[in-house]
C-alpha cells in the first residue's frame, strides 16, 4: 500500500513536471485515481492471500535440521 501511495505522488510529480516544462498537455485525474486504486487493491489482496498462507501453515510448520 506504501508503495502505490508513493508511486502515485511520483508520477504525480513527473507528469506535473513535463507538462510545466513542456507547456502543453494536461494530467489526467482520473487515470491517476484509478491506477492507485487497482495498485492498491492488488496489494490488500496480495497481503490477505499471504496472511492466508502463513496462518495456514503456521499450524503445520516444525523447526528441521537445527
Amino acid at each position: 500500500m506504501i508503495s502505490a501511495g508513493v508511486a502515485a505522488v511520483v508520477s504525480i510529480w513527473h507528469g506535473l513536471f513535463f507538462i510545466a516544462a513542456e507547456h502543453a498537455g494536461t494530467l489526467s485525474w482520473s487515470v491517476q485515481a484509478a491506477a492507485l486504486t487497482g495498485s492498491a487493491a492488488i496489494a490488500l489482496l496480495i497481503g490477505v492471500a499471504g496472511g492466508i498462507s502463513a496462518a495456514r501453515q503456521a499450524g503445520r510448520w516444525r523447526p528441521g535440521a537445527d
